[in-house]
């Protein structure tokens, strides 16, 4: 039986699979959505203000749940961090530095928040007026989306790679041997 709360192991559940979850989701954008797009338009001539409309039609998918698991998910690993810390009864119970892990967890999960803002939106910003043009863009537009998408896809992975090492930093602090032993 565990010394562990019900608590506790919930909100290591909920911050380790959401974290992997959300990496996952984030990155399947970039290794699946776009490319899928892309190829469309180069084997069956999806027009790029087609491909454009698409592609923000799974930014705002994207946009609309994946901050709001993020917060869900850094909650549950602050949580595991308050509940470890020095002087409580599962202090004991968990490696040493299990506390800054579990809180560089919630850091990196919801670090893709900060990244969306600080880093992709410009890039998101250009797509997202080509995407609100009306009609065909022009020939100019055009040959902007697909170097902008092949951008957009290298900042995302970079985005995905957060909540993933989010994850690793969680697994980390929940393993049952001294960090002393890695």
């Amino acid at each position: 039986m565990s010394n562990f709360p019900i608590s506790f192991r919930i909100a290591q559940t909920i911050g380790l699979s959401g974290s992997a979850w959300l990496s996952g989701n984030i990155v399947t954008y970039s290794m699946a959505t776009v490319p899928a797009i892309l190829h469309t338009v180069h084997h069956d001539g999806l027009p790029l203000s087609l491909a454009v409309k698409t592609w923000r039609n799974a930014y705002e998918l994207g946009k609309a749940q994946n901050p709001k698991i993020a917060a869900v998910t850094a909650a549950s690993f602050l949580y595991c961090a308050w509940a470890v810390r020095a002087g409580t009864s599962l202090a004991p119970l968990t490696p040493r530095n299990s506390p800054l892990l579990y809180g560089v967890a919630a850091v990196l999960t919801v670090g893709i928040v900060p990244w969306t803002l600080g880093v992709m939106m410009p890039t998101n910003n250009r797509l997202l007026a080509k995407a609100d043009s009306k009609g065909e863009l022009s020939q100019q537009s055009c040959a902007e989306v697909e170097p902008l998408l092949q951008k957009w896809i290298k900042l995302n992975v970079v985005r995905g790679l957060l909540p993933f090492l989010g994850a690793i930093s969680g697994v980390i602090a929940a393993a049952p041997w001294p960090l002393e032993m890695i």
